[in-house]
């Protein structure tokens, strides 16, 4: 088929903890090879919250003597399931026949798409709990 497929790379770090070294690797996808000819701005874009928005519900929070709770997703853009077809090339080090690519599932960082796409997953999985938007 006609498709683009994009490259991807490994991002390598290493952090000191006492004294231990703690390595991580990342598979990143190199988006801006991703082609996006077919989405519409709003299917790129995912909302944030102001940081004023944000100070003012803080103080509500705090001038009605309530309890505000902040959250981390780990790796919370591998979590969201991809509504179209996104293929990559096989990062370094996976072995797979000649001419064979990856068809990704799931989101991947790097992604145009990646923050949109966590924000639709977030946002169906509070729904299906019965809270509104």
């Amino acid at each position: 088929k006609n498709q683009t497929i994009i490259d991807s790379k490994w991002v390598f770090r290493q952090k000191m903890n006492n004294d231990v070294a703690i390595k991580r690797a990342r598979l990143v996808a190199r988006g801006f090879m991703e082609d996006t000819s077919d989405l519409s701005g709003s299917d790129l874009y995912a909302p944030v919250a102001r940081m004023s928005t944000l100070r003012l519900l803080l103080a509500i929070a705090v001038e009605e003597n309530l309890l505000f709770y902040q959250y981390d997703v780990k790796a919370a853009f591998l979590c969201g399931y991809l509504d179209r077809p996104v293929f990559m090339k096989p990062p370094k080090g996976l072995v797979v026949p000649t001419g064979h690519v990856c068809k990704l599932v799931k989101s991947l960082y790097g992604l145009k798409s990646a923050p949109k796409t966590w924000n639709t997953t977030l946002n169906e999985q509070l729904l299906t709990m019965g809270l509104l938007r």
